[in-house]
């Protein structure tokens, strides 16, 4: 078997989906206090990014050098997910409008 497909860490979009349906952590830090959201984001892997957040990854946790998914898709200039964050961000504050 390919080790892509064994490990997560790896980048491997079907791996990520099974443990995401097997009930792994969705916001679990490494050694860094890296998300697996901000790994994918600074390997710049905009499909996994996007998978991990609509299974509901928070864009808003700080790993140990105070950097936030966010600020790393823009230290790392990945603007397709700096895009996706974006989006979600003002879909949220949307939702929030219309409930008030």
């Amino acid at each position: 078997m390919n080790k892509k497909k064994q490990k997560s860490k790896s980048g491997s979009y079907a791996a990520a989906k099974l443990l995401l349906a097997n009930g792994a952590k969705i916001d679990a830090k490494n050694a860094l206090d890296n998300t697996a959201l901000m790994e994918a984001t600074s390997r710049g892997d905009v499909r996994m990014a996007s998978l991990l957040m609509q299974a509901g990854a928070n864009t808003a946790l700080i790993n140990k050098a105070g950097e936030t998914a966010l600020t790393i898709a823009n230290g790392f200039e990945k603007t397709a997910i700096a895009v996706l964050f974006t989006e979600k961000a003002q879909s949220i504050k949307y939702r929030y409008a219309k409930l008030r």
